[in-house]
């Protein structure tokens, strides 16, 4: 079994444990338990929930810094105090993720479409190497192009570049008001091309999900007083205007939402795929998993450019990687075994590795991670 470190609190303490270890593994609350490394005897964890708290917030700049091991629920209600949140929709704040998890998982939730996902609003980051050594990237502009653009490199990491210690990113002001409209299409492939349609138009769209065989969830954020006005036009953009209904704006329209960040309806499921995709492999893909009966179920988000998928037996993983590998796609285990474990198309690995070695030249090359 690994050996756990205590939790570190301070930067020197994280030096000190990556100058003692042979290889490590960062990690949070373990909310995605797909991205941690197999155990084995000369893996030591490295818990950063210890390393947390605010470093510099100013509002009136929309930046914040803030320790890695920093709850992102800490950090959400510390912006809402001041009218801004965190646009990209961080996931699972409700389990406790962390901001360096957040990061160094690369995950954006559903409502990112209005703004754009985390590698967006990444400024700056401090991040400790395997000899020990602090190392920055970025700066705390909005307009930085100096040197090397490491903050988003280490979007999407998992953990395996180094151990990110502090993060500064960009805020907005939070949307004074969101509906959704629900549209029952008469086909998935109709509810995809409602989908692009809506997205080709002027409209504010934070979110856009199709649950197979048709539903179409579309989420519009703006001044209150302008959202019915905006859920006209989509419902004239639709083949059957009847088809839609609305979820106004509330409590539990923000509930539903929220849940869906939180993977609610994947709760049941053993395992948590999350598979890069184009609105053109939707149908394709959507078929093939039908075929597998009721043992995975999926939902398209963020426009059509994520599918999640939920496996019912984590034996089910065999199936799905033949079913991506023979569509060329990519799927990364979100949640699921402590394996980081990657599903269909993996020519993106030798690259990611070849760039992992680039940060990391000393002999301890399998120094983060797996």
């Amino acid at each position: 079994m690994p050996n756990l470190i205590v939790q570190p609190t301070t930067f020197a303490e994280i030096a000190e444990a990556c100058m003692a270890s042979e290889r490590l593994l960062p990690v949070g609350a373990q909310t995605k338990s797909g991205l941690l490394a197999e155990d084995a005897a000369d893996l030591s964890i490295i818990d950063m929930r210890g390393h947390n708290g605010i470093v510099n917030y100013d509002p009136s700049e929309f930046l914040v810094s803030a320790k890695a091991g920093t709850t992102i629920a800490q950090l959400a209600q510390i912006l809402a105090a001041e009218g801004q949140y965190l646009p990209f929709d961080p996931v699972l704040a409700d389990h406790g993720a962390t901001l360096g998890g957040s990061i160094a998982s690369g995950v954006s939730g559903p409502c990112r479409l209005l703004y754009g996902g985390l590698r967006d609003f990444m400024l700056e980051v401090q991040m400790c190497n395997g000899e020990g050594r602090e190392v920055r990237g970025g700066g705390k502009v909005v307009k930085n192009a100096a040197g090397f653009d490491l903050p988003k490199l280490l979007v999407g990491s998992y953990g395996r570049m180094g151990i990110i210690t502090e993060a500064t990113l960009k805020v907005f002001p939070q949307p004074p008001g969101t509906l959704t409209v629900r549209v029952n299409a008469s086909s998935l492939r109709a509810a995809v091309d409602i989908g692009m349609k809506l997205l080709a138009l002027p409209l504010p769209i934070s979110a856009l999900e199709i649950e197979p065989p048709q539903t179409l969830l579309i989420r519009l954020a703006g001044p209150l007083d302008s959202l019915a006005g905006m859920a006209d036009r989509i419902t004239a953009q639709l083949p059957v205007r009847q088809a839609a209904q609305r979820m106004e704006p509330g409590a539990d329209e923000t509930q539903f939402w929220y849940e869906r960040s939180e993977f609610a309806w994947a709760d049941d499921y053993a395992a948590l795929v999350r598979v890069a995709i184009a609105h053109h492999q939707c149908v394709d893909l959507t078929q093939r998993l039908t075929q597998l009966g009721d043992a995975c179920q999926c939902v398209l988000s963020c426009g059509a450019s994520v599918a999640w998928i939920a496996l019912r037996e984590l034996d089910d993983q065999v199936a799905l990687d033949q079913v991506l590998s023979e569509l060329t796609l990519a799927g990364v285990a979100l949640r699921g075994p402590k394996s980081l474990r990657f599903l269909g198309d993996r020519r993106w690995v030798a690259p990611a590795d070849r760039i992992r070695h680039s940060l990391d030249t000393s002999s301890k090359y399998l120094k983060f991670g797996t």
